[in-house]
Order: C-alpha cells, then structure tokens, then sequence
C-alpha cells in the first residue's frame, strides 16, 4: 500500500468586514459568521449587577472589595457594573428588548 497525499487548494482569503475578520470568497462574498447581539456586553452586565446585588444581599459576601477579590476583578469594576442594578426595571427590560431575542440557554451568566 502505497501513501499518497492529496493537495486541495481552496481561494479565499481573510478579510475584515465591520471591524470583524471574515472568510472571504472567491466571488467576494463575505461568509457570514452568526454573531451574538452587539449589546450582549449590556445585558452579561446587567446579569453580573444583580447576581452581585444578591450576593450582597444574602450575606456571602461583606463589601465589595470581597466580592471583587472572589469574582477576580477590581472593586472599581463591581462599582461600576454594580450601578445597572439600579435601574429603573422599565429600563433595564427596555434594554434587554432591545438586544432582540437572545437565546440564554447556552450562555455563562
């Protein structure tokens, strides 16, 4: 048995579109990657500020500069992100409803 190999040469190159790297075609067409919502960064946060704000709450954890040290950022962080908790609730559901529909079953909050 003889080992023979097989060479396939397939052109596309590399391009950015958006700001985004994408496979770019032989007919110049952009292959569309899914991508996630472009407020997805808004609505993780708006989840981590009101798991915080539970945290808090139920005692794990006495300041924030505890939580900050076992969540693995700056206490300056969790201040910040710690701010969307206090949103009005018809803010924050406008803000999710603005990201369109989102999938959360496959999601690390």
């Amino acid at each position: 048995m003889s080992e023979e190999t097989l060479t396939v040469r397939v052109p596309l190159t590399v391009g950015k579109r958006g700001g985004r790297k994408v496979v770019v075609a032989p007919d110049q067409a952009a292959v569309v990657q899914e991508r996630e919502p472009a407020n997805w960064t808004l609505v993780k946060n708006l989840a981590r500020a009101f798991r915080w704000q539970r945290m808090l709450e139920r005692g794990e954890y006495a300041t924030i500069v505890e939580l900050a040290r076992a969540e693995g950022v700056t206490d300056s962080y969790v201040g910040r992100i710690m701010k969307l908790a206090l949103k009005a609730a018809a803010d924050v559901e406008a803000l999710v409803r603005a990201c369109g529909s989102l999938d959360q079953s496959n999601r690390d909050w």
